[in-house]
């Protein structure tokens, strides 16, 4: 059986977009949203499942990694 891990992040903000396009080095270099595109497409790469939740200002970030 492959070990499981579990992570759970709570915190006060705008809901993080987990994009399945990653950004250009160009993108990166003249729009700072472009980290915050390039931190979803990251999660949403090497974990196998990732669930997002928001409720009056309090997000919930649930990844799920199975190796």
């Amino acid at each position: 059986m492959a070990p499981l891990l579990d992570v759970d992040i709570w915190y006060q903000g705008k809901i993080i977009e987990l994009s399945g396009l990653r950004p250009s080095p160009e993108e990166l270099c003249e729009h700072p949203e472009a980290l915050v595109q390039l931190a979803g497409f990251l999660i949403r790469q090497f974990a196998d499942k990732v669930n997002v939740q928001e409720k009056d200002g309090s997000c919930h970030l649930r990844l799920h990694f199975e190796h």
